[in-house]
C-alpha cells in the first residue's frame, strides 16, 4: 500500500510540472492555474494524510474512508473550478489553432524565402566574382594573341590555379617558341637581297623591309606612301596594274618581271610574287634581283644570234657546194666518194635546220610574239602543211590522210599555226615505218578546237611525254628509230608558239605502237567578232 501512496505522490509532482512547463507556453493554462495555485499543494497533503489513516492500527479499517471523506470533497471543490478552467483553455486553443498555425506557415515561408533569396544573392554575389575573372583571363589570353601576331610584349594574366591557368601556361610557352622562330627568320631576311613589302589596295607601299636599302638604294621611309608603279618603269606599269589586279580577283599568287627605278637612278630587272590577303585588305609581295639572269640570257642570245649569223653564210656556201659537185660531177664520184658527198650533205642540212631553230628561239626569248589572229580555217591550215612536206612524205613513202569531218574556224595566226602544224607532221613522217600513213584531224572541244597528228611509229615512254617539250630533248625510242636527227628545238618551238595563242599542246603515246600529238586553239566566235 505504501507503494501506491509513493506512486500517487510522484504522479501529482509530475503533474504538477508538466503544468508548469504548459503554462509557459500557453497564456490560457497560466490563467486557469492562477484561479487555484495552491491545489497541488492540498492534494499532496490529503495524499500525505491517506497514507497515515490508512497506516494507522488504531484506526477500525472500516472507518479509516470517513477519517478523510471531508478532505477528499474539499479537494474535489477546489478542483472543480480549475478543470472549468481548463476546458475554457482547452477550447480557446483549439479555437486558435488554426490561425496560429497559418501565421506559423506563413512564418516558415517567409523565413524560406527570405534564406532563398540570400542565398540566391550570395550565389550571384559569387559567380559574379568568378565569372568576371574567369573573362578577364580569357580576355587577356585573347589580347595576347593578337600581341603574338603583332610581335609585342605579352599582357600580364590575372593568377589562378585551374584549366584557364593551364592554357595560359602553355599560350606563353608557345609565344615564346614563335618569338624565337621570328627572330631567326628576321635575322635570316636581313641578309637577303629580297625586298618584302606590301601595299595597300590603291597599290601604295605601307610597310618595306630593311633590305631596300640595300638592293634598291632607297631608305625604308622613302618609299612608305609611295605607289609601287611611280617605282617601276613606264613601260612596265600597265601590265604591273593588270597583274596585281588579277592577284586581286582570284586571291592567288602571281609574278611578273619588270623594271624598278633605284634610288641612285639605276634600274633593275626584278621579278615581283604578289599574292592579295583579304582579311588585311593588302598585297604581300617579294621582289627579287634578276639583272645577272638578264643579263646573262641577254649575252647567251646575243652570242647563239651572232654565231648563227656568222655561221649562216659559210654552211650555205658549203652545202651548195657540196650539191653542185653532188649534181654536176656525179659521175667523175666513186661509190665511196658519193656516199660520203650524201652524208655531208645530211649532216649540212641538219646544222642549217638547227640554227634557224635557234635563231627562232632567240626572237621568241628576246621579244613578246606579235601574232596576228584571224579568222583560221583548220582543214585549211592541214591541207597548206601537208603540201609543204609532201616531198619528205614521198621521198620517206609515208602517205599523209586526212580524217573526214566538217570543217572548223580558229582564232589564230595563219602562218604561225602553219608552222606548227608543219613542225608535227615532218616529225610524224621521219619517225613513220615505210607505208604507214601519218593520220590528220579536226575536232570541237567546247572553246576549243583540236588538231591532231598520229603516227605509227615506235613511241614515247610515259616518263617522257612531259620532257619532249623542253629544248633538245629527244625521246629515246624515236631517236633509236631512224636516221633522221633532230634538232629537238621543234617541239619547244611549238609549244611556245601554242601558248602564245591561248591554247595547249599535249601527246599521247605507247612504245611501239606510235604517237598523237595534239594542239588546241581557241575557236572562232563569230558573235564576238560582231560586237567589236
Amino acid at each position: 500500500m505504501a507503494v501506491a501512496f509513493d506512486s500517487m505522490t510522484k504522479a501529482i509532482a509530475m503533474c504538477q510540472e508538466t503544468i508548469k512547463t504548459s503554462s509557459d507556453v500557453r497564456s490560457e493554462i497560466r490563467v486557469a492555474m492562477s484561479e487555484t495555485p495552491e491545489v497541488f499543494d492540498h492534494a499532496r497533503a490529503l495524499a500525505d494524510k491517506a497514507r497515515i489513516v490508512y497506516n494507522d492500527p488504531l484506526i477500525d479499517p472500516t472507518d479509516k474512508p470517513a477519517h478523510i471523506r471531508t478532505d477528499f470533497f474539499a479537494l474535489a471543490m477546489e478542483l472543480r473550478p480549475l478543470i472549468g478552467e481548463m476546458h475554457t483553455a482547452d477550447n480557446n486553443m483549439r479555437a486558435m489553432a488554426p490561425r496560429e498555425l497559418n501565421d506559423l506557415r506563413w512564418a516558415i515561408c517567409v523565413v524560406t524565402l527570405c534564406g532563398l533569396g540570400a542565398s540566391a544573392g550570395v550565389s550571384m554575389w559569387a559567380a559574379r566574382i568568378l565569372f568576371r575573372n574567369f573573362v578577364l583571363r580569357l580576355d587577356t589570353i585573347q589580347h595576347n594573341a593578337q600581341r603574338v601576331a603583332m610581335g609585342k610584349e605579352l599582357l600580364p594574366t590575372p593568377p589562378g590555379v585551374d584549366e584557364i591557368a593551364d592554357l595560359d601556361v602553355a599560350f606563353r610557352n608557345a609565344a615564346e617558341i614563335i618569338a624565337d622562330a621570328r627572330k631567326r627568320e628576321f635575322a635570316i631576311l636581313e641578309q637577303s637581297f629580297d625586298v618584302l613589302f606590301s601595299l595597300d589596295k590603291s597599290y601604295r607601299v605601307i610597310a618595306v623591309g630593311d633590305s631596300a636599302v640595300k638592293s634598291w638604294f632607297y631608305k625604308p621611309d622613302e618609299i612608305i606612301g609611295r605607289s609601287l608603279i611611280t617605282l617601276m618603269h613606264d613601260d612596265d606599269a600597265p601590265f604591273a596594274v593588270q597583274t596585281l589586279e588579277l592577284a586581286a580577283r582570284s586571291e592567288k599568287e602571281q609574278q611578273f618581271e619588270g623594271k624598278i627605278k633605284c634610288g641612285d637612278g639605276s634600274t633593275k630587272d626584278t621579278r615581283l610574287s604578289v599574292a592579295w590577303q583579304n582579311s588585311a585588305k593588302s598585297f604581300y609581295c617579294v621582289a627579287h634581283d634578276v639583272s645577272e639572269r638578264r643579263e646573262v640570257e641577254r649575252r647567251k642570245q646575243q652570242l647563239i644570234a651572232t654565231a648563227s649569223g656568222e655561221l649562216a653564210s659559210p654552211l650555205d656556201a658549203v652545202s651548195q657546194t657540196i650539191a653542185e659537185l653532188s649534181s654536176e660531177h656525179a659521175a667523175e664520184l666513186s661509190e665511196k666518194l658519193s656516199k660520203m658527198m650524201r652524208r655531208a650533205e645530211s649532216n649540212l642540212d641538219r646544222l642549217t635546220r638547227l640554227i634557224g631553230d635557234l635563231l627562232d628561239m632567240e626572237r621568241m626569248q628576246s621579244d613578246k610574239i606579235e601574232l596576228n589572229l584571224s579568222r583560221v580555217s583548220a582543214r585549211r591550215v592541214c591541207e597548206t602543211a601537208s603540201e609543204a612536206v609532201n616531198a619528205l612524205a614521198q621521198r620517206m613513202g609515208v602517205p599523209i590522210e586526212m580524217a573526214d569531218g566538217v570543217d572548223i574556224d580558229m582564232l589564230a595566226d595563219k602562218p604561225r599555226l602553219e608552222q606548227i602544224m608543219v613542225n608535227l607532221i615532218s616529225n610524224a613522217i621521219k619517225f613513220s615505218p615505210k607505208g604507214k600513213a601519218v593520220n590528220l584531224s579536226v575536232q570541237s572541244l567546247d572553246e576549243f578546237v583540236e588538231v591532231s597528228v598520229a603516227d605509227s611509229g615506235p613511241g614515247i615512254e610515259a616518263a617522257e611525254c612531259d620532257l619532249i617539250f623542253e629544248k633538245f630533248y629527244q625521246a629515246k625510242a624515236e631517236a633509236a628509230s631512224n636516221e633522221v636527227k633532230s634538232t629537238g628545238l621543234g617541239l619547244t618551238i611549238c609549244k611556245v608558239l601554242v601558248e602564245a595563242h591561248g591554247g595547249a599542246i599535249g601527246v599521247e603515246s605507247e612504245v611501239g605502237r606510235g604517237s598523237r600529238f595534239w594542239i588546241r586553239i581557241p575557236r572562232f566566235d563569230a558573235r564576238q567578232e560582231e560586237s567589236k
